[in-house]
């Protein structure tokens, strides 16, 4: 994969990305356990970064799993902050 289609994977995933965290910030919000809600999130970022991918290229490619990674935990952050 090259570095211009490794861009566009990776911000065609952030603008799920973005779609998630208002959907996420909904949840949160009204989950009746945020800790257990927090404890599934972190265990399901590696399935969603699998499930996020566009091609086996971008499933394989460390730049890009290593940045949907982060950025998923980045945004289950939220979970401890209600």
């Amino acid at each position: 994969m090259n570095e211009e289609q490794l861009e566009n994977a990776f911000s065609h995933m952030m603008g799920r990305v973005v779609a998630m965290e208002f959907a996420l910030k909904v949840l949160i919000s009204t989950h009746p356990d945020p800790e257990k809600l927090a404890a599934v999130w972190r265990a399901r970022v590696p399935d969603l970064v699998d499930a996020g991918s566009e091609s086996p290229e971008t499933v394989h490619d460390p730049e890009f799993r290593e940045g949907l990674t982060r950025q998923l935990q980045l945004l289950g952050s939220h979970l401890s902050q209600k």
